[in-house]
């Protein structure tokens, strides 16, 4: 058996708890979208942000922003940034 610590250090371990923490951040800008602008549904578009620190700080962003359409504007800018 391996040993937890040697586990925590091992990249598919890191691996796994990033994507677990990508996917409940995708997950958060969703609901939180979903409760300052019901009318704006969020696309796959989220799902292609990799930055788990700039997904956050949208999630936290989001109740200041002024309009769906800045959302939408910070959310493609974040997908371009990461294609370049």
């Amino acid at each position: 058996m391996i040993p937890l610590e040697q586990l925590k250090e091992s990249s598919f371990y890191q691996f796994v708890v990033e994507e677990g923490s990508l996917k409940c951040a995708r997950e958060m800008l969703h609901m939180f979208a979903a409760k300052r602008f019901p009318e704006l549904h969020l696309g796959e578009e989220v799902d292609r942000i990799h930055d788990l620190d700039a997904l956050q700080q949208l999630c936290v962003d989001v109740f200041e922003l002024p309009d769906a359409e800045t959302l939408k504007r910070r959310i493609a800018d974040l997908v371009k940034a990461e294609e370049a």
